[in-house]
């Protein structure tokens, strides 16, 4: 409650943002994630969208996969993607939609795992480039035969085959396993993107290989070499909790009869080094015959087999030159972790290849069979005097990905070749065509978006035009520096690093074609295009870049990983885990600076227990996700239910998912909470968003937006920002000393990573631009570029620029001025905003609020929220021209009030405020002509802001005190007018704790409660594990003054909806759980009815101790898996608890 509030009226005809917060259009109401799962009827169709209608739900995503965790004896056989059977399922969905006028966007990939089908053949399919290479004596003509490189799903094509000199005086560097390119296959996987053999070997113990759980026989790892590897042992960083009972370390003289060299226990949770003799072969075998997980399953992040010359140290990081980790496909190091950011240009990495010239060209001399006729030359020109030499000859090949789509009619398909515009093409008209046709899409159709999920699988580094799109962009021959990619140092390390930017960037460049042909081909089909185009992960992308490319970019935030014994709403946030990519952010600024209306999000994702979370729970997850940038949630997920029962019992289909859908125990109730969701959209789609920074995060790749707490520069918490891309910088102007960027925003200050050292002279001449202009730049001193393409006056010129902006002399901090702008080094951006006169946006007297902000012509309102399980009250302080009134606005009821006690001052309104827990508001600010208002409030000579002892109600020039607590309360009007109000003593509150008739509506069952307590403390199997609906009545006498009254219900789980004297007064969802009923409440006997609706997962965790007969639900889906944590965490507290209090205040007017 706010108590500084007064009542205020309907909206005028002609205040359209109070019309649209009380009335959200249809753009603003909350969508839901549709999934079919390969069992639907016309009957089920009508079903869930009459019913999400009811709800409150604006549209559907639909999506079509996991088919196979469904039984066909129980739903009979899947009508499969794409076919006629589900076409015609498709085409009645969207004629459905349409006549319920619900919006309709279906999802054209496989799930999450990529564009799919079974149109896409090798060459329009991901691919990677891979390598072999071998070591020839100069000096006589060889004729010799390459191996292939790695070759998978039988694709291999050469991409070039070239050699280089090789001192046989130099430094002989041992072979260690990341140096020969072995071949992984595992025994089993866990069917997910997370758990690929490749990341036994990318140096990151983050990432791991988990086998499948539950498999009996043990797991194993073989691991093949193209020659024979001499090894000492092997060395193993298992995955917490997952960690093998024994390991067993195996060789083979064929790769197919293994036998065993040594084996031995594990140690739990720590790295581990089993030594042998030294033993040579290309075939070896880790086993692991049992694991210490309670599962079954095996989990491995890192794996060695360790060279003779090797210890476990050098395993864990096992690229100890330069070169780190090529192969990974995460975590920002596909094509290497960069040193240049970090200003490291000039490491002592000993090159492999001191100069590129020496390389040559042998992809003419390679016939098609691998066979290499040459006579390489006996002598080294780049070292004086060396007649000995051999020579590295590197065969380069492209290959498939090797990776297979998981879900729908794509499940076995490959992936398109991201990186290949024509590719997408054929998607298209191969793909989608006929299912648009099928729709009748052209003609009166729901349909208006198509959309592409998160690209959550390895992502293709290699195209069959990269060599021609790498020299278009970069402007040089990228083949005598192939070498590099496989970990070898070329010219220098500095040149190497500048290479692999380039090779990075082009990457991120040929990744947002993918995108951008995708928007195309929609709008050729007259469709939008929605898709969560960068993230969660980090890959090689320019996030920003890639949503730019959609109509509606989406990103998407958790609510939770379930974890025994912990609430998931104690955790300390429900987004993706995580530094590196926070999505709401990426996705709110990419809508921002691309000027895109919407920002969508998959919401409120997560892993947990079966049904165990209702709206509260996730509320702070998703209002975080509203600070954030988010203006539409889509609901992750709305699981259709094809049958309704079987034998009498209820049939429940569910995934990994906030459960949102016709089983959901708070389903027919739930537009209490859509319409929450949809005012606040409604607000934040209104406007547009104020922030003072923006944040450039780089030209290179990956180029992500970190969540605000990982930001750098860090973000002052009473500001807010946006990020920006080198593509939009690139577009920047000055407006009255404020960077203007395309989109509409505009910034005080521009700020640079603080750890980027590198910039390419085209966008340090344009930053030079802006400053002249008048902008202030915040950030350090460009050194170089970070590319090779002509980098020696690429350099020369970044060196210059950077003197005339920051100055020719290096301190660490400091200030320069450059035309009619500024640019600052080394100090707090709190600092540097407060140099230009830019106060803070909002603040919160210390208290941890989140805010966002968004302004029209005529006004200026605010979001908070308060994270926290517990109430806040705080002073707010924001940022507002003189004159303007605050109106407190509750997106959970749609009430509005004009605040009673505010202080007006120059460029501030300051008020006291008061959040519940988790609670929200909106603070807007608008001139009006408001009344004289009260500056400040004391009781008994005390100031108190604000109080649960009193409220101020006021209409036109009255005012109400009403009082709960007794005391001299003394009010101070603008004018410094003063008004005294003594208070007695209020009647004490009437208890109705006690005496209370229950009715477990869905067993029709009674029970008498003498005291309020939890019904999951009752003995009977069938009532403690009840999950339902239980009415709560009790019947009382009411002596006292009905001028205000507030029932308060004290605690209860988990949604209650009150009656009284058969008068509907209020649902409630979220605490306190309190209710004004003086309309409702009488003198004399009144009755009391309180419906309390708990959750499902009580009786769901009741049926895992029955035994299959027994139990009262058919579940199907992701279930079983949640029984032993279930039976660890128990049953949640369900019902009405009190104490139930009646309570009434004493009322004066204020004139």
């Amino acid at each position: 409650m706010l108590a500084t509030e007064i009542s205020h009226s309907a909206p005028a005809s002609t205040d359209t943002l109070a019309e649209t917060f009380q009335n959200p259009p249809a753009a603003a109401r909350p969508w839901v994630y549709w999934w079919w799962m390969g069992r639907v009827s016309k009957e089920s169709i009508t079903r869930d969208l009459e019913a999400l209608k009811a709800k409150g739900i604006g549209g559907m995503t639909l999506y079509h996969c996991d088919e196979q965790l469904l039984p066909s004896a129980v739903f009979g056989p899947p009508k499969s993607q794409w076919s006629p059977e589900w076409n015609e399922m498709l085409r009645f969905a969207d004629s459905e939609a349409k006549r319920l006028g619900l919006g309709f966007i279906i999802n054209y990939t496989g799930g999450s795992t990529g564009c799919a089908g079974p149109w896409v053949d090798m060459e329009n399919s991901g691919q990677i480039i891979v390598n072999s290479g071998i070591r020839v004596k100069g000096g006589s003509r060889i004729d010799v035969l390459i191996p292939q490189p790695e070759t998978r799903e039988d694709f291999y094509r050469d991409v070039s085959v070239i050699a280089y000199p090789v001192s046989k005086t130099s430094e002989q560097k041992p072979t260690r396993m990341c140096d020969v390119s072995p071949t992984l296959k595992v025994s089993s996987m866990e069917d997910y993107y997370y758990f690929e053999p490749e990341y036994l070997l990318d140096g990151d113990a983050n990432t791991l290989w988990s086998s499948s759980a539950g498999r009996s026989g043990g797991e194993y790892v073989d691991v093949t070499f193209p020659e024979p590897f001499a090894t000492a042992g092997v060395f193993i960083v298992p995955r917490i909790g997952w960690t093998p009972a024994v390991v067993d370390l195996q060789v083979s003289d064929d790769g197919k009869t293994y036998r065993s060299l040594v084996r031995q226990d594990m140690t739990p949770n720590q790295p581990f080094t089993l030594p042998i003799p030294e033993t040579k072969s290309r075939w070896f075998r880790i086993g692991f015959p049992a694991s210490q997980s309670k599962d079954g399953r095996i989990g491995v992040a890192e794996l060695r087999l360790l060279a003779p010359s090797e210890n476990s140290q050098g395993a864990v990081l096992p690229f100890n030159r330069f070169a780190q980790q090529i192969a990974n496909t995460r975590h920002r190091r596909d094509g290497l972790l960069a040193m240049f950011e970090a200003g490291n240009l000039q490491g002592g990495a000993v090159p492999d290849l001191p100069k590129i010239t020496q390389v040559v060209d042998l992809t003419s001399y390679m016939d098609e069979h691998g066979r290499l006729r040459w006579d390489p030359p006996a002598t080294n020109s780049a070292v004086a005097g060396a007649t000995d030499v051999d020579w590295e000859i590197l065969r380069f090949g492209r290959t498939s990905m090797g990776w297979r789509s998981t879900v729908g009619l794509s499940r076995g398909s490959r992936h398109v070749d991201y990186l290949n515009r024509e590719a997408m093409n054929t998607h298209f008209t191969e793909g989608l065509d006929p299912v648009l046709k099928a729709i009748g899409h052209d003609k009166d159709s729901a349909l208006s978006a198509l959309h592409e999920d998160s690209f959550e699988m390895p992502y293709n580094r290699w195209t069959a035009s990269f060599p021609e799109e790498f020299k278009r962009r970069r402007g040089y021959d990228l083949l005598p520096w192939l070498p590099v990619l496989t970990g070898r140092v070329v010219e220098s390390q500095g040149a190497s690093e500048r290479f692999l930017w380039d090779y990075r960037r082009t990457i991120a460049d040929l990744y947002i074609t993918h995108w951008e042909m995708a928007q195309e081909l929609c709008h050729e089909r007259g469709l939008k295009f929605e898709s969560e185009a960068a993230g969660p992960e980090p890959y090689c992308f320019d996030a920003l870049a890639q949503l730019g490319r959609t109509d509606i970019p989406m990103g998407e935030f958790w609510s939770g990983v379930y974890r025994p014994g912990v609430a998931v709403d104690d955790q300390g946030r429900g987004c993706w885990p995580g530094p590196e990519c926070e999505t709401i952010r990426q996705t709110a600024s990419a809508a921002h600076i691309y000027g895109r209306p919407i920002v969508a999000a998959e919401s409120f994702t997560g892993y947990s227990r079966p049904f165990v979370l209702d709206p509260y729970d996730i509320k702070a997850f998703g209002d975080r996700a509203f600070c954030d940038g988010l203006n539409r949630n889509v609901i992750h997920l709305f699981m259709t239910q094809p049958l309704e029962e079987v034998d009498g019992k209820p049939v429940i289909v569910r995934l990994h998912a906030f459960e949102f859908n016709r089983r959901t125990t708070w389903f027919e109730q739930s537009r209490f909470w859509t319409d929450y969701l949809a005012r606040c959209s409604a607000m934040l789609q209104q406007g547009r968003p104020v922030a003072d920074i923006c944040c450039f995060i780089g030209e290179g790749a990956p180029a992500l937006v970190p969540q605000r707490e990982f930001m750098e520069p860090k973000i002052p918490d009473n500001y807010d920002y946006d990020a920006c891309n080198a593509e939009t910088l690139l577009k920047a102007t000055v407006k009255n000393g404020r960077v203007s960027l395309p989109g509409g925003g505009s910034y005080a200050v521009l700020t640079l990573p603080p750890a980027q050292r590198a910039m390419t002279p085209a966008l340090l001449r344009h930053l030079r631009d802006l400053v002249h202009d008048g902008a202030t730049l915040s950030g350090p001193k460009p050194r170089f570029s970070p590319s090779l393409s002509d980098h020696e006056n690429a350099d020369r010129e970044v060196q210059s620029l950077s003197e005339e902006l920051w100055g020719k002399e290096d301190t660490n901090s400091g200030e320069n001025t450059s035309g009619r702008g500024r640019v600052i080094w080394g100090k707090p951006l709190a600092e540097v905003l407060a140099s230009l006169s830019c106060p803070p946006a909002f603040t919160a007297d210390g208290a941890a609020i989140l805010f966002i902000q968004r302004r029209t012509e005529n006004a200026d309102w605010f979001f908070l929220s308060n994270q926290a399980k517990k109430e806040v009250n705080f002073t707010g302080k924001f940022r507002a021209p003189a004159g303007t009134v605050p109106e407190l606005w509750d997106p959970a009821t749609g009430l509005r009030k004009v605040a009673s006690i505010y202080r007006n001052e120059a460029g501030t309104v300051e008020l006291p405020m008061q959040l519940d827990p988790r609670g929200s508001v909106f603070v807007v600010l608008r001139k009006s002509a408001a009344p004289e208002h009260w500056n400040s409030i004391s009781k008994d000579g005390n100031p108190v802001g604000i109080s649960r002892d009193f409220e101020i109600v006021r209409s036109k020039h009255k005012s109400r005190l009403i009082a709960w607590s007794a005391g001299k309360y003394e009010l101070t009007s603008e004018s410094g007018k003063k008004h005294t109000v003594d208070v007695p003593s209020p009647t004490p509150a009437l208890d109705l704790s006690n005496s209370w008739e229950l009715t477990f509506e869905g067993l029709g069952r009674n029970q008498t409660f003498d005291k309020l307590v939890s019904w999951t403390t009752l003995p009977e199997d069938e009532l403690k594990c009840y999950s339902g609906a239980v009415t709560y009545r009790k019947h009382f006498t009411w002596t006292g003054a009905t001028a205000r009254a507030d029932l308060d219900l004290g605690e209860l789980k988990n949604i209650a909806e009150v009656t009284l004297n058969g008068k509907q007064v209020g649902l409630l969802w979220k605490p306190p759980y309190r209710l004004d009923v003086t309309a409702a409440l009488k003198t004399g006997e009144n009755e009391l009815v309180v419906r309390v609706t708990n959750l499902l997962v009580n009786r769901i965790t009741g049926d895992f101790a029955l035994p299959a007969k027994d139990r009262h639900l058919l579940m199907f889906g992701a279930v079983e898996q949640y029984r032993a944590g279930a039976a660890k965490d128990g049953l949640l507290p369900s019902g009405l608890f009190g104490p139930v209090t009646l309570r009434t205040a004493f009322e004066d007017q204020i004139k």
